[in-house]
C-alpha cells in the first residue's frame, strides 16, 4: 500500500528484507491486555540474521510511506533460522485457507485492510463480529483471544515506520473475566469513571458521556 504496509508468510524459506523494509510481530505484553509491535527482521541492518524473517514466521512488512503503491523483492533462501511463535499473535497459510490458530480456541480474526470507507487502513475483522474468514496464500493474520462472544474491538491501529515498539492497544476486556474500567479512545485506562463529556470505552462497548 502507500502507506507502506503488508503481511507476508512463507514456511518454506526464510526471507532476506531489502533496504528500507522492516518485518514486525505483533505480541501481547505485560497483564495481556496491550498490544505491541516488535521488529524482528530490519533490511538496514548489516548482519544477514538480523535482515532475515524465518520461515513459518507471520509478519507485518512496512516500508516508508510514499505516494503511491510500492513493490518490493524479497530474497528468499533455504531454512536456516528457527521460526518465532511462540508469542506471536499473527498466523499465516502458504495457501487460501480460512482463519485459524493451532491449538484451537476461540479467537477474534482480523486482516491487514481498509476501512468500508476506503480512507483508513489498520486490522479490521475479516468477517462479521471477528469470525474466521478466508485469507489469502501467504498473507498473515491476526488473531486475538476471546471469548466466544462479540469480538472486543472493530479494528486496530498501525505503528510509524520509526518506531520498534508500539503499544497500540489496550483491550477493554479479557477473556471469561469481565473488565468494568473505563478507557478513553486510544486505549488508556482512566482511573475513575469520566466525568468529561466525550465518547469513551467500557466492557467492550462505547458509551457515550454527556
Amino acid at each position: 500500500t502507500k502507506e507502506g504496509y503488508s503481511t507476508y508468510y512463507n514456511s518454506q524459506a526464510d526471507a532476506v528484507l531489502p533496504a528500507g523494509m522492516k518485518a514486525r510481530i505483533i505480541t501481547a505484553k505485560g497483564d495481556g491486555q496491550t498490544l505491541t509491535y516488535e521488529t524482528v527482521a530490519d533490511g538496514d541492518l548489516t548482519a544477514a540474521a538480523t535482515a532475515t524473517v524465518p520461515a513459518g514466521t507471520a509478519v507485518m512488512l512496512q516500508v516508508a510511506p510514499a505516494g503511491a503503491t510500492q513493490s518490493f523483492d524479497l530474497g528468499l533462501t533455504s531454512p536456516v533460522l528457527a521460526a518465532i511463535s511462540e508469542t506471536n499473535l499473527l498466523h499465516g497459510s502458504d495457501a487460501a485457507v480460512e482463519t485459524s490458530v493451532p491449538g484451537g480456541g476461540s479467537y477474534s480474526f482480523y486482516k491487514l485492510s481498509y476501512n468500508t470507507g476506503g480512507t483508513d487502513l489498520g486490522w479490521y475483522w475479516g468477517a462479521q463480529n471477528g469470525a474466521k474468514f478466508t485469507s489469502t496464500a501467504h498473507k498473515a493474520w491476526l488473531a486475538l483471544p476471546s471469548s466466544g462472544q462479540q469480538a472486543p474491538v472493530r479494528s486496530i491501529g498501525l505503528p510509524g515506520f520509526n518506531e520498534t515498539t508500539t503499544d497500540v492497544l489496550i483491550i477493554p476486556y479479557q477473556p471469561d473475566q469481565p473488565d468494568d474500567a473505563w478507557y478513553d479512545l486510544l486505549g488508556r485506562k482512566l482511573d475513575k469513571a469520566p466525568t468529561t463529556e466525550g465518547l469513551y470505552i467500557r466492557g467492550g462497548h462505547k458509551i457515550m458521556i454527556k
